[in-house]
């Protein structure tokens, strides 16, 4: 029927991603979020992120990097898009997806060669120090939430 697939729960409007780790806390940590978007029709969240550092200094912080701040809470693993990445450190991210049910965060990932399997993108991939517009990463698909 008409009412059974009536457009009910829509909403728009930008969020606060951020770099974390997922152990400890940056000493300083200084983003800019040059874009963060986000549509919600019902259960499904289209966003559409570019962020980068200017100030980064990873003392006091540890183990996978990851971007948090998503505007609602993930239900399930779904992959995103990494669009294009530069100024990093060692590693740069290749691959991100969804964390897990009742997260609000995005995993990053990075193959060390062709055929290995991806790894977690660590805080000392991160390129640390003063300089702007570092650490850039544009990231956008879409993902499920019970919210």
């Amino acid at each position: 029927t008409a009412a059974a697939n009536k457009l009910d729960d829509y909403e728009e409007g930008t969020f606060t991603p951020t770099y974390e780790p997922s152990t400890g806390s940056f000493t300083t940590l200084t983003m800019d979020v040059v874009q963060a978007k986000y549509t919600k029709v019902g259960n499904t969240v289209a966003i559409a992120v570019w962020v980068r550092t200017d100030d980064v200094d990873i003392t006091g912080a540890s183990g996978a990097l990851r971007i948090s701040g998503l505007p609602f809470t993930v239900d399930g693993f779904t992959s995103l898009v990494i669009g294009n990445s530069g100024y990093w450190g060692v590693n740069h991210p290749e691959y991100a997806f969804t964390g897990g049910s009742g997260t609000d965060y995005i995993t990053l990932q990075y193959k060390s060669a062709i055929n290995a399997d991806p790894n977690n993108l660590g805080v000392t991939d991160l390129q640390t120090g003063t300089t702007a517009n570092q650490n850039q990463m544009f990231i956008s698909g879409t993902y499920f939430t019970s919210a």
